[in-house]
């Protein structure tokens, strides 16, 4: 029996990782944003958390959109998420 993909199991994964992309896309050091992106897939905790529980992987996702959204100064977008949170 053929394993599913990550994104199909976690698909928190997948939309907390474009949260991700966008917000290291502010860096403008390009050396800071290369570093930057680096760091997620070098994260083997994190790795690891995706595959024991769901529920971290969605607080994952949630974080860093109202992240993103605090960043850009969408109150209430931002508002939302973090009550989701």
């Amino acid at each position: 029996m053929a394993r599913r993909s990550t994104i199909r199991r976690n698909p928190n994964l997948f939309i907390g990782t474009i949260a991700y992309w966008k917000i290291t896309n502010l860096v403008t050091n390009k050396s800071g944003r290369r570093i930057a992106r680096a760091a997620l897939p070098l994260n083997f905790y994190l790795l690891w958390l995706v595959n024991s529980s769901q529920d971290t992987v969605f607080e994952y996702c949630l974080l860093l959109w109202s992240v993103y959204f605090l960043i850009r100064k969408k109150c209430i977008s931002f508002s939302t998420i973090a009550l989701l949170l």
